[in-house]
């Protein structure tokens, strides 16, 4: 055996090593390293032939101090070139890559192939036998299928255990893992998943050849840990399984069930230690001495102490001393604003800090499972409030209460081991999953503005001790990860400037005892300016929805003023002219369908209301002039906000926004702005994302279409798809999505929740994404729009897919499908918030009349197609609340051509049938040879609409000049 290594990468670049063979499989290669400081350096793994022309590689990162055994999965490892099986390589070189602002010296320890995956050490109790949070940990042909149906594969973040019920099949699936692992001394298997609502899950372990049900059946109910205990010498099998929590009976709707896994622990014998989830509680930090009291009581005239915002992120003394002034002056907007800030920090007196002292910060990652189920995180988004708002109340005030408050929570949070949401963000250390730093981010932001509000109440230990806890916990975390992915996926990503805010936070504090920090936050306050002009398009458009614009651009306004104030450049010089752009887009994509502020439903979000835009508002309102802004801000932000509200930060994904009260009072301008009517067309040309309105207040109606490039940056298959408002309601509706730990939010991208053409259920498969979808015509009349796409290439499995649609102008739509299929299967979808209901069904099967109904309104469907249709109805829901009803027009078998002409009218009301109510509409709908007629009347007359459904084979341009609309005033529209 050689003797360790010494290993200074400050000198090396290199190091190179020997390893022996194995006999059999391997399935990890163990590494011994010391290292003497958590570097967060990233080391290429390389095994290699003489000529390093084949092999494989890894990357690990240095994100430990002291001794490591680090255990390489044989997974982890990509191969190059035309490399044998990884256990047959007996050269190992190490090189240092992608370098961060400190060097590492390693002593490194002869390499060894295991035959089996050893187990992650998490705390002296717990040792994760199974990681599932990212797919080099595990490797799902370890798993077999063991009875039923269903699959069991890699996912984001998870495992995904999957199976489907209906007429014909089983409901249900199981997977088994053989282990053969020595489990003397442990007393405990603990799960960490999340089940389907509907769904059952069963676990099953064999323990010294008895096997034996440990779960039996247990419903779904979102995260949870399940424990099983265990007594026995060898562990040698654990099976997972998933069922319907009841029977399928003929009649109900197919559906498919899920069960998200994310981890399988080990707990060893002893207390149980999910019960403390390494959240131990400390006792009461101590008022500062009287000297540091005596030295914070020495101000200066205007009431300020000599040392008082010794980094000054958003606002300097000056600054300072004009909020004052502002919010101290009563009957103003500001000083209403400041008062509801004050009762915030009165409220925080209560909160107790040290109670949630521990291993891991007791937070909720918008429950993705990261985090211990037990974890106490009902309150502890007072922590970050007592952060940032009793900070505040301090600075303006001088209010010791507040400051005191503030200090316990910042020395508490400093004193915590790690800045993570959990302890899969943690583990295996060396190999960098999914390890996102949201929370190193959140925590970060709060603990240096907290550090700066409150610096005379700190000691010079204490002042060091914060700074310190900046550098290792937050700053060095934050420049990995941007560092990993930073000329990746964080370019086009919303978490690209949550990483940078958190880092400059850290950065410029810990710069004062930590002089290469500097460096560091000019590095990526460079790398921000160029994100955000890519993230934002030339026209404001972004590839991400809504909720993401809305966590991107809270974020990037924040930084931007970060940077104004450590650089001294203006405000205004540091806003890209595509992000300058934005408000545009904002404004078009407000849904109409709801009186308070939301927005259409694209991609990974939802209709909900917005409570976290203020500050990003004001900021385009002050800097820009943007008027727009200021308008939404006057009618949606002028209400209360008691103690605990969102406007303080979100509770559930603690540390979200929770410095949008304060931007919001330092952006707040005293002034109003009238509302601004929108154009009634619209194309943002970057994204081809098309919006259609009659007007811009709640009840207008809307039209929005999706097109352009797939971008697969939480976005859905959902390419030609488009939604309808009218009358207050979401008549044709896109479903969105729902908290990602909820197993459903994985199907919730598919094609079939979007109003498209699907082939046998499956998602759009993209023959060339970067034209999904290609603008053959747009026409926008004041009586009529026309839009032509061909959608061909977004799926494989089609030859040919022309969509029509014309709005005929304020009244209703038309919508013309020709499609041309590589296999039978057809089904054209129809979302709505309205339940569907039919009217009548011709006798062919040709034609379909149906109304959805919603509360406040309906939409009329009338159908007419050249293949025989059969309906078929579903309604999804989460949580109580309708996420939509499903129509779906399913060809027959053999079918592989479809067209298919739809009218779509929407009314107010509750009534649909002429004579019932003033706003009634009425279709009819029939096949004339080849073609579909369809007379349509309302309030606006009786019109005549007649669409070829022509033989001729679908390509190019066929069906060019094959509508006619003939109106009730004597006009006629021919497209």
């Amino acid at each position: 055996m050689a003797s360790p290594r010494v290993w200074d990468t400050n000198e090396q670049q290199e190091l190179n090593l020997s390893i022996e063979t194995i006999t059999g499989i391997p399935q990890s290669l163990l590494i011994p390293i010391h290292a003497n400081v958590t570097s967060m350096q990233f080391i290429e793994v390389v095994l290699h032939d003489e000529q390093m022309m084949n092999g494989y590689r890894a990357e690990i990162v240095v994100e430990w101090a002291g001794d490591h055994l680090l255990a390489i999965p044989v997974n982890w490892f990509e191969p190059f070139g035309s490399p044998d099986v990884p256990g047959t390589f007996t050269r190992l070189k190490l090189t240092c890559v992608n370098s961060g602002p400190l060097a590492v010296v390693l002593t490194v320890d002869s390499p060894v192939w295991t035959g089996c995956a050893p187990l992650i050490p998490v705390n002296e109790r717990e040792q994760l036998l199974e990681v599932f949070t990212a797919p080099g940990f595990w490797e799902d042909s370890h798993w077999r299928a063991s009875s039923g149906e269903g699959t069991f594969d890699k996912m984001w973040l998870f495992a995904r255990l999957s199976t489907e019920t209906g007429f014909g099949r089983q409901g249900a699936a199981a997977y088994t893992k053989q282990y053969d692992r020595d489990i003397e001394g442990y007393d405990a298997l603990v799960v960490g998943l999340s089940t389907d609502e509907l769904g059952a899950f069963s676990l099953s372990v064999e323990v010294d050849g008895v096997s034996r049900l440990a779960i039996d059946r247990k419903r779904g109910s979102g995260f949870e840990e399940l424990r099983v205990p265990l007594d026995g010498k060898v562990l040698q099998s654990v099976t997972l399984e998933l069922c319907a929590d009841l029977p399928w009976q003929a009649g109900e709707q197919e559906r498919k069930l899920i069960s998200l896994i994310y981890w399988i622990m080990l707990e060893s014998a002893g207390d149980h230690p999910a019960v403390a989830n390494e959240v131990f509680g400390s006792a009461d930090i101590p008022d500062p001495n009287d000297e540091v009291l005596a030295a914070a009581a020495h101000v200066d005239p205007d009431g300020l102490h000599e040392e008082a915002l010794p980094v000054g992120f958003l606002f300097n003394r000056d600054g300072l001393l004009a909020l004052r002034k502002r919010v101290l002056h009563e009957g103003t907007e500001s000083g209403r604003l400041f008062s509801e800030i004050r009762a915030e920090a009165e409220a925080n007196l209560s909160y107790r800090p040290e109670d949630y002292f521990g291993t891991y910060m007791p937070v909720d990652w918008a429950r993705q499972g990261i985090e211990r189920a037990t974890s106490p995180n009902d309150d502890t988004h007072r922590l970050f409030s007592t952060l940032i708002y009793s900070a505040f109340a301090y600075a303006i005030e001088g209010d010791i209460r507040f400051g005191l408050a503030a200090r316990r929570a910042l020395l508490t949070v400093a004193r915590m081991k790690h800045w993570a949401a959990g302890f899969v963000a943690r583990y295996p250390a060396g190999l960098r999953g999914y390890r996102a730093t949201f929370i190193e981010s959140h925590t970060s932001q709060a603990v240096a503005l907290c550090y700066d509000l409150i610096y005379p109440l700190l000691s010079p230990d204490e002042r060091r001790e914060v700074e310190d806890a900046l550098y290792t916990k937050g700053m060095l975390w934050l420049d990995a990860f941007l560092r990993q992915n930073g000329e990746g996926y964080l370019l086009g990503s919303n978490q690209g400037t949550v990483y940078v805010n958190g880092l400059l936070y850290s950065a410029y504090a810990a710069a004062r005892s930590h002089p290469d920090a500097a460096a560091v936050a000019q590095r990526w306050s460079s790398w921000l300016e160029r994100m955000l002009a890519g993230y934002y398009h030339a026209d404001g458009s972004t590839n991400e929805g809504m909720m993401y614009w809305e966590y991107t651009t809270h974020y990037a306004i924040e930084s931007l003023l970060i940077i104004s104030g450590q650089t001294g450049r203006p405000v205004s010089e540091l806003i890209p002219p595509s992000m300058a752009q934005t408000m545009d887009y904002l404004s078009h994509l407000r849904s109409l369908a709801y009186a308070t502020l939301r927005f259409i439903a694209l991609g990974d979000c939802r209709n909900e209301d917005f409570n976290n835009l203020g500050a990003a508002l004001l900021f385009f309102a002050r800097y820009l002039g943007d008027s727009r802004a200021l308008s939404i801000w006057n009618q949606h932000y002028a209400i209360d906000h008691p103690p605990g509200s969102p406007f303080f930060g979100v509770p559930i994904g603690t540390g979200q926004y929770t410095s949008g009260g304060l931007l919001t009072l330092l952006l707040l301008q005293d002034e109003g702005s009238e509302v601004r009517e929108l154009p009634k067309h619209k194309l943002f040309a970057e994204t081809e994302r098309l919006f259609w309105r009659t007007g811009s207040k709640y009840g207008d109606k809307l039209f929005f279409f999706e097109g352009g490039p797939q971008s697969f940056e939480h976005t859905h298959y959902d390419k030609g798809h488009f939604v309808l408002e009218a009358f207050g309601e979401s008549l044709v509706t896109d479903p969105g999505t729902i908290k990602y730990s909820r197993p459903f939010s994985t199907l919730l991208k598919a094609t079939k929740f979007h109003n498209v053409i699907t082939v046998n259920g499956k998602d759009q498969s993209y023959r060339d994404a970067s034209e999904a979808v290609v603008i053959r015509a747009l026409v926008e009349h004041m009586d009529y729009d026309f839009l032509h796409v061909d959608l061909t290439n977004s799926y494989q499995e089609l030859a040919a897919y022309q969509r029509r649609i014309v709005f005929v102008r304020p009244d209703y739509w038309l919508v013309l499908d020709e499609v041309e299929a590589m296999e039978p299967g057809l089904e054209w979808n129809l979302h709505s918030k309205g339940v569907f209901s039919s009217l009548e069904l011709a006798g062919d099967g040709h034609g379909l009349h149906y109304i959805a109904q919603a509360p406040l309104a309906g939409l009329r469907l009338a159908v007419v197609a050249d293949e025989s249709l059969t309906p078929v109805t579903a309604s999804y829901i989460d949580e109580e609340i309708v996420l939509s009803h499903h129509l779906a027009l399913q060809t027959s078998r053999s079918a592989k051509q479809l067209k298919l002409a739809a009218v779509l009218v929407p009314y107010a009301g509750e009534y649909a049938n002429s004579g019932k109510d003033a706003n009634a509409v009425n279709s009819e709908a029939r096949r004339s040879g080849d073609d579909a007629v369809f007379t349509v009347s309302g309030s606006f007359g009786s019109d005549t609409i007649t669409c070829s459904l022509g033989a001729e084979p679908i390509h190019g341009k066929l069906g060019e000049g094959s509508i006619k609309i003939e109106r009730g005033n004597g006009t006629v529209i021919s497209v």
